[in-house]
């Protein structure tokens, strides 16, 4: 168990390595930027059992997903301070629009862009290939039994909306899994990452139980996916973060995940 001088000393060295100097505001009120550094940077950033990447993927995630721009714009710098590219930053804004909306990517990429003017670095060309609708539905297919397995037992929403209105899946098929998920840039480890921490950050859990069990399916383990979970909480709050461990904890349980 560390000391608190060790928590403080920690989250001092995880400060300068992100390059993240407390903001002006914080110094106003007496003891909070100690705690800040302590509490976030020193005990949860600090934390062995997820990568320092995987740690920002979902910091990134949950800020553009709430829209706490002020936020994004210091985290953005942090991320290319450690190695991010700017195309990895734009896909991760990219992604979460599937949870949080496509007016939060133009909101945080709008951001990003103006970071990325000040350090002089451009996001360089994808190649981004053409296909019909008919194969993105079917690569979408594809990738959703890679992440859920099969749908012998789909979640209650895709059965209502089954019901109610079948384009949605047809939708999400074409447009998320075999549109956005397939884009260059992230890996499909990091954009469940993603995916995780928006929903979590929104308290969405009905569809946040299907991305803990394709986490599991990518290989996390039930220690990480906790961790994953813990770094939300200062962003979006401790309670966002109690919920998503609730919910990850009982879809872990079902399926019978030791890790």
């Amino acid at each position: 168990m560390p000391t608190r001088d060790e928590v403080i000393a920690a989250g001092r060295a995880m400060r300068a390595t992100l390059g993240l100097v407390a903001p002006s505001s914080l110094a106003v009120v007496p003891g909070i930027e100690e705690y800040s550094t302590e509490s976030i940077f020193g005990a949860i950033w600090s934390r062995p059992g997820l990568p320092l990447r995987e740690r920002m993927l979902a910091t990134l995630s949950s800020l553009s997903s709430l829209q706490r721009l002020q936020q994004l714009r210091r985290y953005t710098g942090a991320a290319l301070n450690i190695g991010f590219t700017p195309e990895e930053v734009e896909e991760v804004f990219v992604h979460c629009s599937v949870h949080a909306g496509m007016p939060t990517a133009g909101a945080s990429l709008g951001v990003a862009h103006e970071v990325f003017a000040e350090r002089g670095v451009e996001p360089g060309p994808r190649d981004l290939p053409s296909r019909s609708l008919d194969e993105s539905e079917a690569l979408g297919m594809a990738v959703r039994s890679e992440l859920f397995g099969d749908d012998d037992s789909p979640p209650p929403y895709l059965v209502a909306a089954a019901a109610l209105q079948p384009e949605f899946a047809t939708w999400t098929r074409r447009y998320a899994f075999g549109g956005i998920f397939q884009r260059p840039g992230l890996d499909a480890r990091s954009r469940v990452v993603c995916s995780v921490a928006s929903l979590a950050a929104m308290g969405k859990e009905a569809q946040l139980s299907a991305f803990v069990r394709a986490a599991s399916r990518l290989g996390m383990t039930s220690a990480e996916i906790g961790e994953l979970l813990l770094q939300i909480g200062p962003y979006a709050g401790m309670p966002a973060s109690a919920n998503a461990i609730t919910v990850a904890a009982r879809e872990l349980s079902v399926d019978g995940d030791a890790r």
